[in-house]
């Protein structure tokens, strides 16, 4: 009994201990190194990421043929940035706050991923990756947007794609970390997608006013938004329940964290800094924790935010100029 309640406590804090934990000089980025992101190692992973924006970007119609692509929070390799580059992209640019893809990993995915658009493969489904958003109503091979003159086209750049990765000139960049210098020339982008990486961003209202000065007047976004624990906590939805000054413990010095604001939040900041949201796809859970569970700053949420797991968001720049207003953020 009593061994049962020291490992209950033990589990309790662990949160906070392993946040305490990065303030020890040098660990906090080895640890981020050596963990990595997971998922995005894998090439069926990354054709399965680019294609599912791809096919719901080119529903509210976006440009794929011939675009400049960038993408926030890459993982553990450029994969998804080289599909692009596979099925007609002119450009990809990965922007990262740890440098976590390496070359060997960049290569061998980009060999999997020649075969797989080779192939016209099929896109990998919710029975692969059932945890990755945007779920499709069709998994097919999207021929409708990437015809084989296309494809075609883009087969005879890998071995210049193997040279970039090298370091060589090329039509791709990796940028580490992005926010230090100006990794994106203003209105230089026609894409910009993320996949599961703004709940993790500490300055969401300027990573967003960044992404819309880099972006084209008419160019669009798509973010897949993780708005659970991630694991920090034992239930889904278990991060509303610390409040501020246990959960800037537990945060501690990571170079990216959960910022735990809303899908309500991630809306009005897209609003504020000028953009038109075109599409929201949720998917829900049951919360976990009653009201009065809640940390007081999530108590007034609406059901609508409390339930929500994971979005999908759709946003453009209007084609005229709109003005943007620098915002401060709550929680950052």
């Amino acid at each position: 009994m009593v061994f049962s309640q020291l490992a209950e406590n033990v589990l309790r804090l662990r949160p906070a201990l392993v946040g305490l934990s990065t303030f020890i000089p040098g660990l906090n980025g080895l640890r981020a190194r050596v963990r990595g992101t997971g998922g995005s190692g894998s090439a069926r992973y990354c054709y399965s990421v680019w294609l599912r924006h791809a096919v719901l970007l080119a529903r509210f119609g976006a440009r794929l043929h011939g675009a400049s692509v960038a993408e926030l929070g890459p993982g553990d390799s450029l994969g998804t940035g080289l599909a692009s580059l596979l099925t007609g992209a002119s450009r990809y640019t990965a922007l990262d706050v740890v440098k976590y893809a390496y070359p060997k990993t960049n290569h061998s995915v980009l060999d999997a991923l020649v075969e797989l658009t080779g192939a016209r493969a099929r896109i990998p489904g919710p029975d692969e990756f059932p945890a990755v958003e945007p779920h499709l109503d069709d998994y097919s091979f999207p021929v409708h947007l990437f015809p084989d003159s296309v494809l075609e086209s883009a087969a005879d750049r890998v071995q210049a794609l193997h040279a970039a990765l090298d370091g060589a000139d090329g039509p791709l960049a990796y940028s580490v970390p992005w926010y230090t210098h100006d990794s994106l020339a203003p209105e230089s982008v026609d894409i910009i997608i993320s996949q599961a990486v703004l709940q993790s961003v500490n300055d969401l209202p300027g990573t967003y006013e960044a992404m819309y000065t880099c972006l084209k007047p008419g160019g669009m976004m798509s973010h897949s938004i993780d708005f659970g624990s991630l694991s920090i906590a034992s239930t889904w939805d278990g991060h509303r329940a610390w409040g501020d000054a246990w959960w800037s413990i537990i945060k501690g010095r990571r170079p990216h964290s959960l910022n735990r604001l809303t899908l309500s939040a991630h809306l009005a900041l897209l609003n504020e800094c000028g953009f038109e949201t075109l599409h929201v796809q949720r998917v829900e859970d049951t919360p976990s924790l009653q009201r009065h569970l809640l940390a007081k700053r999530f108590r007034s949420l609406d059901d609508t935010d409390l339930a929500t797991r994971v979005a999908v968001i759709v946003a453009r720049k209007p084609a005229g100029p709109v003005p943007i207003s620098r915002r401060t953020s709550s929680d950052s």
